[in-house]
């Protein structure tokens, strides 16, 4: 069965994409807990740690075993690998993620004398971290890659939405991201019969075939090693989340080599 769902409200389309999703999510915790084989496909060129609300859904707040009113996607993910969920995740590299030529226009905005100095800096290191987000959201599933539960590529030419369950594919235009399921006008649909689900599993492992495996991207890729060192040299002069984005990434080099 395909139905369709938005990102807002509207007569046409009843459930909202973040609802769909959440159930998505949830169904797979569940299946792990009750023991059934559980695997996750996440497929979004930008990331964040969303929140999921569980306003009309008290009964499902007992799963983890307190009352509450919203849930992020990190713990909802973090309990379904503890469980022995099986997680695959495509998105976009970390040089594709950070602009570098913004970071070496700061190198040198910062000895440059003109008016309006200080506002073009705030608006260049705006776009610096733009999509830090990505990046924090996939390193903080690096303890599981390492218990090789969870699996993570990049690929810098991708533009797909995919999410898939065992029993329910969500596909669209929706990232991952708080305004890819709360604020942009986005266009999704959900897939519920295993023919279908089936069929874009393989459109997935098509898409994991020519994706880079993050140790290989690491290891070998030179672009990655030009943003670490651009970081480098800007981390410890403007906005603090720039070093905490330099570490993240040297760490993650650390452990990886």
């Amino acid at each position: 069965m395909i139905s369709f769902t938005s990102t807002w409200s509207s007569h046409t389309f009843k459930i909202k994409t973040p609802e769909l999703l959440f159930d998505l999510f949830l169904d797979s915790l569940i299946y792990r807990k009750m023991g059934k084989e559980s695997s996750l496909w996440i497929i979004s060129p930008w990331l964040s740690d969303v929140n999921f609300s569980f306003v009309g859904r008290s009964t499902l707040s007992g799963i983890f075993h307190f009352p509450r009113k919203s849930i992020r996607l990190s713990e909802i993910l973090e309990n379904f690998l503890k469980y022995g969920g099986k997680l695959k995740l495509i998105c976009r590299p970390p040089h594709d993620l950070i602009d570098i030529d913004s970071i070496q226009m700061l190198f040198y905005l910062e000895d440059a004398d003109f008016q309006r100095k200080d506002t073009i800096i705030y608006k260049v290191v705006d776009s610096v971290l733009s999509h830090k987000a990505t990046i924090d959201f996939m390193l903080s599933l690096l303890p599981y890659v390492k218990l090789k539960k969870a699996k993570i590529r990049f690929n810098e030419k991708l533009h797909a939405k995919i999410f898939v369950s065992e029993s329910c594919a969500v596909i669209g235009s929706s990232n991952m991201t708080f305004s890819g399921l709360y604020s942009n006008l986005e266009f999704n649909c959900t897939i519920t019969d295993e023919e279908n689900i089936n069929k874009i599993k393989e459109f997935c492992d098509e898409i994991w075939s020519k994706s880079d495996d993050l140790v290989d991207y690491v290891r070998k890729c030179a672009d990655f090693q030009i943003l670490l060192d651009s970081l480098e040299s800007i981390k410890d002069k403007f906005d603090p989340k720039i070093k905490d984005l330099y570490v993240k990434l040297q760490t993650l080099k650390d452990i990886i080599a």
